[in-house]
């Protein structure tokens, strides 16, 4: 049996006649560029997050980029970065020159928000960048009350959280501005790219939606210097359909998860499912504690089980950060998430006979 790690593919096949319909339309009104799809999409992520904007850019990258440059990070402030993460969570901060400030990770594989506020009350640090990994919400009432008593800037990164809550509370609503990615492999990814920014701040609506397109304000005049990052409208349209789906196809994953958990056995680790809490398990991430990681991806492999690692090494061990000679011992937990981490195929269109292939094929090895 060959499984992949995500099957488009299979999703495509499924609603085809969906998805070519949407490209029908925008291609028959013929406004593939700024189209009332985009409006659309802005509004229902506004109405999913409880925001008064949402702003759609090119990618989850940019709108993490243009979120800090909206806010007022400049060149040498410090942002607080978490260690385990994808590099896009830290290149924007290098983009703009300013310095990433790595922190631990816990062993439910976020940031360490006590280490964080200790940071940020000793320091002179400029903004928090906190990442929902892997699909957890992590409520952040706490960080962001000691960020505003600490004059720090709070952006959540929610590329991998699109949809999950954790009690009340949602993306977005302790936070000066949040960002998600739509990049094809995110639970409503585009057939491309694409991003957004999440603010209840009129001003940051401002300078992302000058920044988005060549600096240019509402009155077509060219204020400042910006990019060129806009959301077609095709992909715009297919990400709202995808919303549509998104309850269903993240209650296949909650059940996938589920089943992966009754059949782990005790040489590894499983994500908690906490009460109150959605985990859309954008990743289903096991801990390889008593059994070598590499090794048994390599057997699930050779069964024909394709399985991937989030993330290899830690992003200040990345040779774009080796100029801020970074004290590695100081990450002791993130060190061992990235030796243990194995990521298993988690999607919708994953079928229950794959599914307990996977699990019967991981039992074979602990």
């Amino acid at each position: 049996m060959k499984i992949p790690f995500m099957r488009l593919d299979r999703q495509y096949a499924l609603h085809k006649d969906e998805i070519l319909s949407i490209c029908d339309n925008v291609f028959s009104h013929g406004r593939v560029l700024q189209g009332k799809e985009v409006d659309r999409l802005e509004n229902k992520l506004s109405e999913i997050h409880r925001s008064k904007h949402s702003i759609t850019v090119n990618s989850g990258t940019d709108a993490l980029y243009f979120a800090l440059l909206s806010l007022g990070v400049l060149p040498s402030d410090k942002v607080i970065v978490p260690s385990l993460s994808f590099i896009a969570s830290a290149s924007p901060i290098e983009r703009i020159g300013a310095v990433p400030v790595f922190v631990d990770s816990t062993f439910e594989y976020h940031s360490d928000i006590d280490q964080i506020i200790k940071i940020i009350r000793t320091e002179d640090i400029k903004c928090v960048v906190f990442v929902h990994l892997y699909g957890e919400l992590v409520d952040l009432s706490y960080l962001y009350e000691e960020c505003k008593k600490n004059d720090v800037i709070l952006i959540e990164d929610g590329a991998q959280a699109l949809g999950a809550v954790n009690g009340d509370y949602i993306l977005g609503d302790n936070s000066d501005a949040a960002t998600l990615s739509f990049d094809p492999m995110k639970i409503a990814g585009a057939y491309g790219s694409g991003g957004a920014v999440i603010t209840n701040s009129d001003l940051v609506k401002q300078e992302i939606i000058r920044l988005r397109y060549h600096g240019r304000d509402e009155n077509r005049i060219y204020v400042n210097l910006g990019y060129n990052s806009q959301m077609s409208s095709i992909q715009a349209a297919i990400i709202e359909f995808k919303i549509k789906k998104m309850t269903e196809w993240t209650n296949k994953r909650i059940g996938i998860a589920r089943k992966y958990k009754s059949h782990i056995s005790s040489d590894i680790i499983a994500p908690k499912e906490n009460n109150n809490i959605t985990h859309v398990y954008h990743k289903y991430a096991i801990r390889c504690t008593n059994i070598n990681r590499d090794e048994i991806k390599n057997k699930l492999s050779d069964l024909g089980i394709q399985t991937m690692i989030h993330y290899r090494k830690p992003l200040y061990s990345e040779p774009i950060f080796e100029s801020y000679n970074v004290d590695k011992s100081q990450f002791p937990v993130t060190k061992k998430l990235t030796n243990e981490l194995l990521s298993l195929p988690i999607y919708p269109e994953l079928l229950d006979s794959e599914v307990d292939f996977i699990v019967e094929s991981l039992s074979r090895f602990t």
